[in-house]
Order: C-alpha cells, then structure tokens, then sequence
C-alpha cells in the first residue's frame, strides 16, 4: 500500500488540473482510455496515480475533448452598458468558481465574491 501524500501521487482532482480537463474526465479516462496508467493502490482505497506516469500518457495522447477553461459567464443585457460594480462583482465571481475549479456560477460563488475584500458596494458591510 502508498501513502496518499507521497508528492510522486496525485488523486484525481490533481490530475484533472494537470491534464486541463474535468475530474469526472479524468475518472472516464482511467475507465476507458487505452494505455492510461493504473490507480496506485492505497491504504485508504482512494485512487492515485504517479505524477510521472500521467504527464508520459498525457505527452503522447492529447485529449481531444474541449480543455476546461472555466466558467462562463453569459451577458447580462448589453456588455458596454452593465454597471462596473456588476462587472466586479461578476469577475470576482467567476475567480472563485475557478479557484474551486466548477464550470459554472452559482448563488455560492456570487456569495464569496460578495465577501471577497475587493467587492464593490456595501455588499460586504451588509453581509
């Protein structure tokens, strides 16, 4: 068995970030990809895999899936006319879903950008 926090292992939401993909995709290669390196067995039953091995398969088998780029943020009413506290708030918003690495926007990630210490207005005083 290999311990978790070995820095040569990394769990599948690393591994989604090295391969610039989701983890779910990441979940499906393991499952069906031809040549995609097997789990590391670990004490807790989680699945890891070596940093090393990953960065070979991925070096000689590009996904041809869309890369995951990070939410997007559809317009509200015309792009020129939003208000610059919108806008902030909008851009403050879609970093948090970024940093947790979700593909879209939610009323949780609104909710940290009004918090963030950057947030425009009294949305932070009020909270």
């Amino acid at each position: 068995m290999t311990l978790i926090n070995s820095p040569q292992l990394i769990s599948a939401a690393q591994a989604a970030r090295l391969l610039g993909v989701t983890r779910q995709r990441v979940l499906g290669l393991a499952a069906s990809a031809v040549g995609f390196p097997a789990a590391v067995p670990t004490s807790t039953g989680g699945r890891v895999w070596s940093r090393a091995a990953l960065q070979a398969w991925a070096a000689v088998n590009p996904d041809p899936d869309p890369v995951f780029t990070g939410p997007g943020v559809a317009p509200v009413g015309d792009p020129l006319g939003d208000p610059p506290k919108v806008r902030k708030l909008l851009a403050l918003a879609t970093n948090e879903a970024l940093l947790l690495n979700h593909p879209w926007i939610g009323e949780a990630h609104l909710g940290l950008a009004m918090l963030h210490p950057d947030c425009p207005g009294a949305a932070r005083a009020v909270l």
